[in-house]
């Protein structure tokens, strides 16, 4: 019994000692993170940016505790260096918002689905901006002549309306507007509507849609 309270109150410390060392490491990391994120946080809450400050963590602690034991924690160079950081960068991107593929003729758009009341109206706007392949794919329950306008919107768009047999009827250009803000609308009743960034769209009237379910 002697040898074991011995054994124990010799190991004890030290393996104490570690974890600690760990959990300073991951805190410090993680202040500094919360520092960055609200200094700048629309610049620096981006997947791929959580996916570098993740990654950078692991070698981090990997070169401070592990390399010294690289043959003893070599399982754990495999998980954590190799594993860990696909994972975490796996769970990000599956957290962003669900697009959906959009052809029109020779062009493939990546498109938010707006079906509800609220997602209509909120439309695009607050948007710092928009990649040339993105836009937003409103879906009425009717055909009806919408209305749409710029209010809150920071960069120019293309409104593309389409027929409820899924073809181009209308395309409006639309530029940004602070105040006073006029409605958009198509001439004719449509079942659908597309905005891209200004100048994306190649398509004419007539093409037809294809949305991937």
């Amino acid at each position: 019994m002697s040898n074991f309270f011995a054994t124990f109150f010799y190991f004890f410390p030290r393996i104490f000692f570690f974890f600690l060392k760990i959990f300073r490491f991951f805190f410090r990391q993680f202040l500094f993170f919360l520092k960055k994120i609200f200094r700048n946080f629309k610049k620096i809450f981006r997947p791929a940016q959580i996916f570098l400050f993740l990654k950078f963590s692991v070698q981090k602690i990997y070169s401070i505790f592990f390399a010294p034991h690289r043959e003893f924690f070599s399982f754990f160079k495999i998980i954590f260096l190799k594993f860990f950081p696909i994972f975490c960068a796996t769970f990000f991107f599956s957290c962003q918002k669900n697009f959906t593929k959009l052809k029109i003729g020779d062009q493939i758009f990546f498109v938010e689905i707006a079906k509800t009341t609220q997602q209509r109206a909120r439309g695009l706007m607050f948007r710092r901006n928009l990649p040339k392949n993105r836009g937003m794919f409103f879906i009425f329950e009717r055909e009806k002549i919408p209305k749409f306008w710029m209010k809150n919107v920071n960069f120019p768009l293309e409104i593309i309306f389409f027929s409820a047999e899924k073809k181009v009827v209308e395309k409006i250009s639309a530029e940004i507007c602070a105040e006073n803000c006029p409605k958009i609308s198509p001439k004719m009743p449509i079942k659908f509507a597309l905005e891209l960034p200004k100048n994306n769209f190649r398509g004419k009237i007539g093409d037809e849609f294809f949305l991937e379910k």
